[in-house]
């Protein structure tokens, strides 16, 4: 069927009927022009208020779309997103951790990608120089930076106290153990948001045992971030003997805590095992928005093939923040040897990474 099928079968009608062509031409016609210049002319332009209503002044109502890069992932601030992004008021407590105590360029890239975003509530548990926290100016509301040895959870829960809660629609949970976004994050997060959820993330676990949501992204409605319930159950956050002993406790508990008092809980994604790491090409080709930084360090560097493809898939400047990461903390040579795809290379990491299996 053609496009425009409505419009061809009133056509077919006028020619081919009399009285059907003298009602049409005793209809009083209306120029459709008005209608088109919102979307067509000022989509990806700067919202200006003044500006919008003298456009929509001009006719009753304006057309839009939904197929294309405007309306899938509106650039910040643009007329696009002034129309399609719910106007939520978002906190984001942002755990970081580094092993050598600086701001790294993936974590500083995905920071200046939330920053339109929202608030930025920043906790590292590692303390950090001086220099260091003058990277973060400006993109962070807040800025705390000292070894708790409580992880992730340890993290949120001193970007949580004495957050002024009143303020906000949403709370997200975030850390920097992903790279990314990989394109706009505004686009998930109203999916997320309009799903009505209590709690929402981009990554479910179906795990038969401890099912829940990855705590690396998890969005929370004020029906639970304004909760007595789940400010206990951050005050409780204590150090643990492990990270599987973190998980455990916290993120599985967590989302057990969340089927106990009866939330809702939405996610687009449901990653089974460990795909989360081991599938990072089929996760970006479905639009997945981030990969996890121990895909490049798993399997003693069998994941090299797959991330040699994903590497050309991000934006060039997400690229650079990851090489400089790598080299700062794997050496200069580290990214080049995974990435490259010579069969005998990849034949010997995977022997390596089977014997250590067996």
């Amino acid at each position: 069927m053609d496009y425009f099928v409505h419009q061809l079968l009133f056509g077919y009608a006028v020619l081919a009927n009399r009285r059907a062509a003298s009602l049409f031409a005793a209809m009083p016609q209306q120029n459709q022009d008005p209608t088109h210049v919102l979307w067509h002319q000022y989509a990806d332009k700067p919202y200006d208020d003044a500006l919008f209503r003298e456009i929509c002044s001009g006719a009753l109502f304006q057309k839009t779309d939904y197929k294309s890069s405007s309306a899938r992932s509106p650039l910040p601030g643009s007329f696009a997103d002034h129309l399609l992004r719910p106007r939520r008021r978002r906190l984001f407590l942002f755990a970081a951790f580094d092993p050598q105590g600086v701001i790294s360029e993936t974590a500083l890239y995905y920071l200046k990608a939330l920053k339109p975003y929202g608030d930025i509530r920043f906790v590292s548990d590692n303390p950090l120089p001086e220099a260091e926290k003058a990277k973060l100016q400006g993109l962070v509301c807040s800025l705390e930076a000292e070894h708790h040895g409580e992880y992730d959870f340890g993290s949120y829960k001193r970007a949580f106290k004495d957050a002024p809660l009143q303020d906000y629609d949403v709370v997200y949970l975030l850390n920097d153990s992903v790279i990314g976004p990989i394109g706009d994050l505004g686009y998930w997060f109203g999916e997320l948001e309009r799903s009505g959820a209590d709690a929402f993330g981009l990554a479910w676990h179906p795990s038969r045992r401890h099912a829940h949501l990855q705590s690396w992204f998890i969005g929370l409605a004020p029906s639970v971030f304004r909760s007595e319930w789940f400010r206990s159950f951050l005050e409780g956050v204590a150090p643990a003997g492990s990270k599987e002993e973190i998980c455990e406790v916290y993120e599985t508990g967590f989302c057990k805590l969340l089927l106990f008092h009866n939330c809702s809980i939405h996610s687009p994604f449901s990653l089974k095992g460990k795909s989360i790491y081991d599938a990072p090409l089929r996760l970006v080709r479905e639009s997945f928005p981030f990969i996890k930084k121990a895909s490049f360090k798993r399997h003693e560097g069998n994941m090299g093939a797959q991330l040699s493809r994903v590497m050309p898939l991000l934006p060039a400047s997400l690229v650079s923040a990851v090489e400089a990461d790598f080299a700062r903390l794997e050496g200069e040579g580290y990214l080049k040897w995974l990435l490259r795809r010579n069969p005998f290379l990849m034949a010997g990491r995977y022997l390596r990474y089977l014997k250590k299996k067996i």
